[in-house]
């Protein structure tokens, strides 16, 4: 459930995915909720469900299963939303921020499934991302925000999505990312990319950077490596890819949130 679009799909196996089934996000908690019973109900005939588990944006507080701020979603904050999954769902439900959700995705099933530590950062109207360890989530008290990061780019310090989110870049050049065609703007993006994937580097010390999102359409991917190798601080940098599942990886993850049968 992402502050634009919401994509739900039913798992019956083993790594076996249905369909997925893709809508708008709407705005208003009550409004989100009633299409996403309808939703629900359309993609298991009614049937038992045996786990639900989902990706949302935002700050979570697990305990109470509540979003506590999310940027785009303002009438979802302090909604009882696990309680209204469980309604619904008629069973258990785990909550995730969708970024962490997306990373986990990556991380067991797409470009970072050969490795054991894996930092994903997703560079669209926001930033976002996590880190994963051996398959999970890695422990944390409240969640990965890494483009809130704090920067300095010149004379100016802020979030890092501030400088390099898709927002930013639109804010700067008064075009959409996939508008741009100056290469200048492509290799200053690059440039601000690097800069808060070198921060992650030494913090998280992964094996692997993953981005996703429809900023990285169109980045340089040997441009960002070619900064990091300057700014690195370690005998050498990670493994820097691009996202293979594209805007299934947040569906992959919630599937890998599932218990196992008998768990």
């Amino acid at each position: 459930m992402g502050g634009t679009n919401s994509r739900m799909a039913t798992a019956t196996g083993a790594g076996a995915l249905g369909t997925p089934v893709l809508w708008n996000t709407p705005k208003n908690f009550g409004e989100a909720m009633d299409v996403l019973k309808t939703k629900i109900h359309e993609a298991t005939g009614g049937g038992p469900i045996n786990a639900l588990a989902a990706g949302v944006a935002g700050v979570l507080d697990r305990k109470n299963k509540k979003l506590v701020r999310s940027p785009n979603l303002h009438d979802w904050e302090n909604r009882p939303l696990g309680e209204e999954l469980a309604k619904m769902a008629g069973t258990r439900v785990i909550l995730e921020n969708d970024a962490a959700v997306e990373a986990l995705g990556e991380a067991t099933g797409g470009a970072g499934r050969r490795f054991e530590i894996v930092a994903y950062v997703t560079i669209g109207t926001g930033m976002g991302g996590a880190r994963v360890v051996n398959g999970r989530i890695d422990a944390n008290a409240w969640g990965f925000e890494p483009g809130q990061q704090i920067i300095s780019v010149g004379d100016k310090v802020g979030y890092w999505e501030e400088f390099a989110s898709g927002t930013a870049m639109e804010r700067v050049h008064g075009k959409k990312p996939w508008e741009i065609t100056d290469q200048e703007a492509w290799e200053n993006e690059a440039r601000l990319v690097a800069i808060g994937l070198h921060n992650l580097t030494v913090i998280w010390s992964p094996e692997i950077i993953i981005l996703g999102g429809g900023v990285t359409k169109s980045l340089d991917l040997e441009k960002v490596k070619g900064y990091l190798e300057e700014m690195k601080v370690f005998s050498k940098i990670p493994e820097v890819k691009l996202a293979e599942l594209g805007e299934k990886s947040g569906l992959y993850g919630a599937m890998a949130l599932l218990p196992t049968p008998g768990r």
